[in-house]
């Protein structure tokens, strides 16, 4: 994906775009409405009484700003409540619900379609008898508003639910696991086929958050130069000015080095949508959070480590599998995801969190024995590492011999030490 293309992306995530977009699209058909007017007058013979039309307008105008201004309320709300049980990090998904975008987006838009029809009659623009096209749209329009309407309603119960933000988390994070899986080197060769002992570094990059990298970019730069070049950094990382973020084989210009740092798509925070590991660290802070003793949710915790260890397997099971293709970027070299920090960003915040309750405790054992068993045992030793250190975690944190007995007993059976 280019840069253009993730811009374009995540601007159609937003709000304002959307509502921008049906305001202009409320105007314009009020417009159409005056264009096609003659004709279905010419066509049809049907009078439709200017008050009958007047009256609908009216209703628009004057309770579709308050509609609205409720709709935004609910968004403010279920932001608020994203960010006080579920973690600040998972806002932006909340954001970005469709539904809500679209029902804000529609009831704004028929209120200013109901002000500008309601001006353009009284200034004569639909004449003194009426408007049979504008009274059929109007129509139309506030039959689309109820049905919105009824939809929003049913939503608004999944807003705010600390479970359908979990899921939100798991969906983004499938999506980023995906887009790996599809080009685990970002669609070049492995960095552990990097040859040359020292090249040429490449910085420059701005200071923050590497949300998308062009590799398009990186491609045409290297071929151009005939040369290969390995991308250190990947999104998720953070970078400055000093650091390296990209190694050529051999030595370019001023002008090839900024439009390679071009490629890098920087931003003061992390993005869902090209890194896996953001999305094991939120799932992370949900169970973190959930374990607080303010909250003190042990299911809303043990349900993230399923989403985040439903995502693992399924990244495990895809990527053991063999696949030899050409490269579509052959002069690029590019690492790959890492096991240790997908598991170290899920697993070990909730061992040390939900080390002294007895049922995360366990339910982490047996999720941890999934893993080790994923792809004909790819990272089993990885598991069992985790295994181990949590076990330790929770017998140090439990109290009462009995529970200890028991999570000893569920780990020897959950883990197994090796995998056949």
């Amino acid at each position: 994906m280019s840069n253009l293309s993730f811009i374009l992306a995540n601007l159609t995530r937003r709000l304002w775009l959307r509502a921008a977009l049906f305001s202009v699209l409320s105007v314009a058909t009020t417009i159409f409405a005056f264009a096609i007017d003659p004709l279905v007058a010419h066509y049809l013979s049907l009078q439709i009484p200017r008050a009958a039309t007047e009256t609908m307008l009216n209703i628009l105008a004057s309770s579709m700003l308050a509609v609205t201004t409720f709709s935004l309320s609910t968004m403010i709300s279920g932001f608020s409540a994203a960010t006080s049980n579920v973690t600040p990090r998972a806002t932006p998904l909340v954001t970005e619900d469709r539904t809500a975008q679209n029902a804000i987006s529609i009831f704004l838009g028929s209120f200013l379609f109901g002000v500008t029809s309601l001006v353009l009659m009284n200034l004569g623009v639909f004449g003194e008898k009426g408007s049979f096209a504008l009274f059929v749209v109007t129509v139309v329009i506030m039959l689309w508003i109820v049905v919105t309407f009824l939809h929003w309603m049913d939503h608004l119960a999944a807003l705010v639910r600390v479970d359908v933000t979990t899921a939100r988390v798991e969906r983004a994070c499938l999506d980023a696991f995906a887009k790996w899986l599809k080009h685990p080197h970002f669609g070049g060769r492995p960095t552990e086929e990097w040859e040359p002992a020292q090249g040429f570094a490449v910085t420059g990059a701005a200071q923050g958050y590497v949300q998308h990298v062009d590799v398009g970019i990186i491609e045409a730069v290297a071929a151009r130069n005939d040369t290969v070049i390995r991308l250190i950094v990947v999104p998720g990382s953070y970078v400055h000015s000093r650091m390296m973020v990209m190694e050529s084989r051999d030595a370019l210009d001023d002008g090839e080095m900024e439009r390679l740092v071009e490629a890098l798509t920087i931003a003061d925070r992390r993005h869902f949508s090209n890194d896996p590991r953001f999305g094991m660290i939120v799932l992370a802070e949900v169970a973190s959070r959930a374990l607080s003793p303010a909250i003190n949710d042990p299911g809303t915790a043990i349900a993230a480590l399923a989403a985040g260890t439903r995502l693992l397997a399924n990244w495990i099971e895809v990527s053991s599998e063999k696949v030899t293709s050409e490269p579509l970027h052959p002069h690029v070299y590019a690492p790959g995801l890492n096991a240790d920090d997908l598991f170290d960003d899920l697993i070990r915040p909730i061992a040390r969190d939900g080390a002294g309750l007895l049922e995360v405790a366990i339910r982490l054992q047996k999720m941890l024995g999934v893993l080790a068993l994923a792809g004909d045992g790819a990272h089993a030793a990885l598991a069992r590492k985790h295994a181990d250190a949590a076990l330790e975690r929770s017998l140090e944190a439990l109290s009462l011999p009995e529970d200890k007995a028991l999570l000893q007993e569920v780990a020897r059976d959950a883990v197994p030490k090796t995998v056949p």
